[in-house]
């Protein structure tokens, strides 16, 4: 008589990829745009579907960095996930650098300011970032 074969599930591995065209992001990202580009936009599968994400756009020769969200309950690893593939991607698609506006009083956004710094991003100036609509009415 043969021995059950004994089943382990191991929890899968969270991963960052691209969003797929049509795959609907969490309510709780708080994602904040009308439409995103799912060419541009990176997300983590973890344990209980997308931890996080990070929207980006082509610029002029640059890559520009949007957004940058996470579940409440997601991994702290998210995050690091999330910024290696994205500009590893970046750089297969011939972009060499990258632009990112941060505000050093969010205490996440002041980590992330500092890890750039460490990896020879160069601060640029300070300022306020304003975003608006392209219909201008009678302007």
């Amino acid at each position: 008589m043969a021995a059950n074969p004994i089943i382990i599930m191991t929890p899968r591995s969270a991963k960052a990829r691209l969003l797929r065209i049509g795959e609907p992001l969490p309510s709780t990202l708080n994602i904040e745009f009308p439409s995103i580009d799912p060419i541009w936009t990176w997300v983590v599968d973890g344990h209980y579907g997308i931890e996080g994400c990070l929207i980006a756009a082509p610029g002029p020769g640059i890559a520009i960095l949007l957004k940058l969200s996470t579940v409440p309950a997601a991994s702290s690893t998210v995050i690091v996930k999330l910024l290696r593939r994205s500009l590893t991607d970046m750089a297969n698609r011939g972009y060499r650098g990258y632009l990112v506006c941060l505000d050093p009083a969010h205490p996440l956004e002041a980590k992330l300011a500092t890890i750039a710094i460490k990896a020879r991003g160069l601060v640029m100036g300070r300022g306020v970032i304003i975003a608006g609509y392209t219909d201008i009415g009678g302007l």
